[in-house]
């Protein structure tokens, strides 16, 4: 993420990495294996949730 944040604009990893307090939330060079877990579950969760909202559309 480049810049400065943008809440509407953000993705779901941005926003789970931004309210962790990452500085820059999506530099790989930064990230260990517990950053890739979290995002891999912000990215499950989001799919979840558009899975359920397609279903009761």
């Amino acid at each position: 993420m480049t810049g400065s944040y943008d809440y509407e604009n953000a993705t779901e990893a941005e926003r789970a990495a931004y309210d962790r307090g990452t500085e820059d939330a999506l530099n790989p060079a930064g990230m260990d294996l517990s950053d890739v877990l979290l995002l891999l579950a912000v990215c499950q969760d989001a799919l979840a949730r558009n899975l359920r909202e397609l279903r009761h559309s």
